[in-house]
Order: C-alpha cells, then structure tokens, then sequence
C-alpha cells in the first residue's frame, strides 16, 4: 500500500525551506523516531536506521507531496502553468509530445511529474529524464498542481489532501 499526503498553500506564499522542514517533521513523525534523513548520491532520501521505510518527497510552489510505502517509492509535484514546450521537445518521445498537444498545460505536467516520479522510485538522475517511463506512474489533480506517484502497485494508493496550515497544526500537537 502507498499512501500520498498533499498538502497546499492557495496563497503559494509558503517558502521552500518551511516546506521542507515541514516535510522532514512529518516524515519523521511518520517514522516514529526523530532520524537524520540521509540522500544517495542521486538525492534519494532515506534512513540508514530503518532500510524498509520507504518515502518520497517533492515540493513545488505552495505546495508538498510526501509518499509512503511498502516498497521504494518516488513522488513528484508541479503547479500547472503554462508549459515551456521546448522543453517537451528536448525530453519527452514523439508519442509523449504528440499527448501534449491535446490539452498543453495538464499533459506536459502530467508527463513531467511521472518520469520525475520513476527516476525518483528508481534513485536515477535528471539526466535520465528522457528515458524515464511513464507507464507503471500514476497522476492525480488537485487543484492548480499534477501529484505523480511511481509505486509497486499504483492501483493501491490513497491520496489525503489537506492544506499546509492543517499540516502546521498538526505538528504543534
């Protein structure tokens, strides 16, 4: 089972450094134990103490996506804006750029966040970006952003979506 939390600032004023201690509190918080969180050379964080907790975590503009589960996982977020096609067409297949066409700003975003999401899963670099896979990748909406999760089994995955502010709160408590 994997289970995603998305968390969301409308106002998209929250920083990047407070999204990431956020994202290391709850991981932790998670992981029952107050751990360091250690990165492989390709930036797959993880804890030495616990080699079968398996987590993932992308933060985007006013926005965090953190993954769980069973197996090694990777999670990627994008808010959806006007996409740079010339990147699409430096990265993504024939097949990939012919999707985009359809609707610009949904696929490209859709496209990017799964190959993101399997060379996250997989602990590979930005320079396999071309040919990460997007089959096995599941993309779910939530209002302005696309949430990628690449899992063993991407038919078992549950999505809590709630705001940065319910995050906060959370882990005053």
């Amino acid at each position: 089972m994997t289970e995603v939390y998305f968390f969301y600032d409308e106002t998209q004023n929250t920083e990047e450094q407070e999204l990431s201690f956020l994202a290391h509190r709850f991981v932790n918080l998670k992981a029952g134990a107050n751990l360091t969180t250690l990165k492989t050379e390709n930036g797959k964080p993880y804890f030495k103490e616990l080699p079968d907790f398996h987590f993932n975590i992308s933060h985007t503009k006013g926005a965090l996506a953190i993954a769980f589960s069973d197996y090694p996982v990777g999670v990627d977020t994008e808010r959806l804006k006007n996409p740079d096609l010339r990147v699409a067409k430096r990265f993504f297949t024939k097949e990939e750029n012919e999707y985009i066409n359809h609707d610009p700003e949904h696929h490209f975003f859709e496209i990017w966040t799964k190959k993101e999401a399997y060379i996250k899963k997989n602990g590979l670099s930005l320079k396999n970006l071309s040919s990460a896979k997007v089959e096995g990748v599941r993309t779910f909406f939530v209002e302005n952003y696309a949430i990628s999760v690449c899992c063993e089994d991407i038919n078992d995955i549950t999505l809590h979506t709630k705001s940065l502010d319910d995050l906060r709160k959370f882990l005053e408590n």
